[in-house]
């Protein structure tokens, strides 16, 4: 998403092999909380995120 807007809660799904998340990438003065979700164990029967 190019804009976010006055967000105070951001939920970020993070792709296998993309680059360490960082607050620093998006500009707001009104966000408080970032979520991060990211997979484990991807392609097997034990995936979970």
């Amino acid at each position: 998403k190019r804009h976010i807007g006055n967000d105070i809660v951001t939920i970020i799904f993070q792709e296998p092999g993309a680059f360490p998340f960082t607050p620093q990438n998006i500009r707001s003065h009104f966000q408080h909380v970032f979520i991060i979700v990211k997979v484990h164990n991807p392609c097997t029967e034990h995936v979970c995120y």
